[in-house]
């Protein structure tokens, strides 16, 4: 409520079909519209960037360029997971005589995560429970992790969001399920290469900043102390947004001074417990991890905190084998159609991965919400490997109409300074070899399986199935024995009681009891030996 038509474009039409009704929010950086598609009869969002005034017309075609390029990555991501909301355009606004970039966006119904704490908090509800906050957030990492191992025709790339915070997760409520999306994906970026154009620092000039400084991780603050943005940037941005869930408050509070004096203070780690909330020692140790002020000490992968994040707090992630989305027969074409995933996904098998020709380390490009890949040559090819399945996350996939922020992502110079350098090669949760996140889909290099297909191989049937069926053969054996002994317990129990031999006329029940023990003892025998044959 309260946000203004800036731009002046209420009433009027873009890009020959977006007819624009009203403003719905307004934010630093951008003005987000809803608007009516004409050809598709829905609503959809436009999403119109502040760009500062003084970036120049000499630098407006350059930047233009760049924002279509990002759009045209994130259409490939949100193609392939349904957490991260899907573009539909990239234009320029028309009738304004300002420089509007704008992206539209599938049409969301529900509120962002921030506004869910807050609401929370008016209506004196207690925040959100770890478990809770967990599981809502599940869908939200596992996209992470595949943006971050993204299989681009060059090779794989890492698509980095640099503004994660409860603003730019959208709780959206569909077909009765609670489902959590990225809004956002890699604006920071975008803001960066405009100050860039316009020759001031992030946090300096016309008010432009390139993150959020409450969310804002070390390196981001003082790059050229803690190195470069990267995975581990994205894993600081989740963990911060997980804990203001589960304590319904921002971390860290104050001006920018005080802001970045709290994120780089080895002594004021933002953990659950120092927070006030009772967790685990093992889920606190993981917490720790993830807000490293050196982004070397941090986890250099969101896929290995979330999980330790379940390890440690004893819960078990929902798996389900399924194939990534098909590719869209209108790659390649544009923006404007959105091709639902192949409904016939999960009963296919994966292709065998083919050898891997490089090594991948991730190298920074020009701020626009992507990192490149560059090759090294590895020590040795590895063979293809067998297909196999993917233990994934439980996704709650959904082709309703969705509203939210941007992606954008970009594959840049392989010349860039890699960073941050030390100790990231050496690494294991920064394997660049490694498959794609649990949720998702497959990139060339399949991943490690998990959970049961892990301990007894993908294709191998689980050792249940053979245990029951052993039971069923043994039933009608272990009855003649049970029976046997029966007979045998109640013989004795009535010589017992009256002092005199139980008889059937000349027939005792122990002549029946034992040879049914030794009948069913030998069937049991006959049955296991057929089975293991």
């Amino acid at each position: 409520m309260g946000a203004v038509d800036v731009f002046g474009i209420v009433g009027t039409t873009q890009a020959g079909a977006y007819q624009v009704e009203e403003v719905v929010a307004e934010g630093g950086f951008a003005v987000v519209y809803r608007a009516y598609h004409s050809a598709f009869r829905a609503k959809v969002a436009l999403k119109c960037l502040k760009v500062p005034d003084s970036l120049g017309a000499q630098h407006y075609q350059e930047f233009l360029e760049r924002f279509r390029e990002e759009g045209e990555l994130l259409f490939r991501l949100s193609s392939s997971t349904p957490a991260v909301v899907r573009p539909l355009h990239v234009g320029i606004l028309e009738g304004t005589s300002r420089f509007v970039p704008f992206i539209a966006l599938e049409w969301l119904e529900g509120r962002t995560l921030d506004a869910l704490i807050e609401d929370r908090q008016g209506r004196s509800e207690p925040p959100l429970t770890f478990k809770e906050a967990l599981r809502l957030l599940t869908p939200v990492a596992r996209a992470l992790e595949r943006a971050h191992h993204f299989p681009g025709p060059g090779g794989e790339v890492c698509i980095l969001h640099r503004d994660m915070k409860p603003e730019n997760v959208f709780v959206a409520e569909q077909h009765g399920e609670t489902v959590a999306k990225i809004l956002d994906f890699g604006i920071g970026k975008v803001k960066s290469v405009a100050t860039q154009m316009v020759g001031h620092q992030s946090t300096q000039g016309d008010g432009l900043v390139a993150f959020t400084p409450a969310f804002g991780s070390p390196e981001q603050w003082l790059p050229k102390r803690f190195g470069q943005t990267g995975p581990w940037t994205d894993v600081w941005g989740l963990a911060l947004t997980l804990l203001a869930a589960i304590t319904g408050r921002p971390p860290f509070e104050g001006d920018q001074a005080a802001l970045l004096g709290s994120a780089i203070d080895p002594g004021r780690r933002p953990t659950p417990r120092t927070e006030g909330v009772d967790v685990s020692e093992s889920v606190e140790r993981v917490f720790a991890k993830a807000v490293a002020v050196d982004p070397r000490d941090r986890y250099q992968d969101v896929g290995q905190f979330w999980t330790d994040l379940h390890r440690a707090a004893g819960i078990v992630e929902g798996a389900v084998s399924i194939l990534p989305p098909a590719p869209s027969p209108f790659a390649g074409q544009g923006l404007l159609v959105s091709v639902a995933p192949d409904p016939m996904a999960a009963t296919k098998v994966a292709p065998a991965a083919a050898p891997a020709a490089a090594v991948t380390a991730e190298v920074p490009d020009l701020d626009l919400g992507v990192r490149a890949a560059k090759k090294v040559a590895p020590s040795a090819p590895e063979a293809p490997k067998a297909p196999q399945k993917i233990t994934l996350m439980r996704d709650e996939r959904s082709a309703a109409p969705a509203f939210g922020g941007g992606a954008f992502g970009k594959t840049l110079d392989v010349d860039d300074e890699i960073g941050p350098p030390a100790r990231m090669a050496s690494n294991p949760n920064l394997n660049p070899m490694r498959g794609p996140m649990d949720g998702v889909g497959l990139s060339p290099q399949a991943p490690p399986l998990r959970g049961p297909a892990a301990r007894y191989g993908a294709l191998e049937p689980l050792p249940g199935a053979s245990t029951a069926a052993l039971k069923e053969k043994l039933r009608g054996p272990v009855k003649l024995v049970v029976l046997g002994i029966v007979i045998m317990i109640a013989d004795f129990g009535y010589s017992q009681y009256s002092g005199e031999l139980f008889a059937v006329g000349p027939v005792r029940p122990l002549w029946v009891a034992g040879p049914l023990v030794v009948l069913g003892i030998v069937a049991a025998l006959m049955r296991i030996m057929q089975g293991t044959r």
